[in-house]
């Protein structure tokens, strides 16, 4: 939901994506070239996503608003022939 596209990837290697975006590879494969600074900064983010995860899983209108934005997304790709 984050990047507003549908993607057939797990969110771990979504989240790992977005928090090692200089590191080589794709998704675990990123955690092997990473170094210490790049880690501590994945770590930071990842837990900030749970954070705002938790936040907005509390929340029963945002909650609705993400499923809708998903659903809306899902259909779209549908209908192009993505997914």
């Amino acid at each position: 939901m984050r990047k507003g596209e549908c993607s057939s990837f797990g969110w771990q290697a979504l989240a790992l994506d977005e928090a090692l975006p200089d590191a080589e590879g794709w998704g675990w494969s990123k955690l092997y070239n990473a170094n210490s600074q790049q880690e501590k900064e994945a770590v930071r983010l990842l837990l900030s996503l749970l954070h705002e995860f938790l936040t907005m899983r509390d929340d029963v209108m945002a909650l609705a608003r993400m499923y809708g934005k998903y659903h809306s997304l899902h259909s779209q790709a549908e209908g192009s022939g993505g997914a």
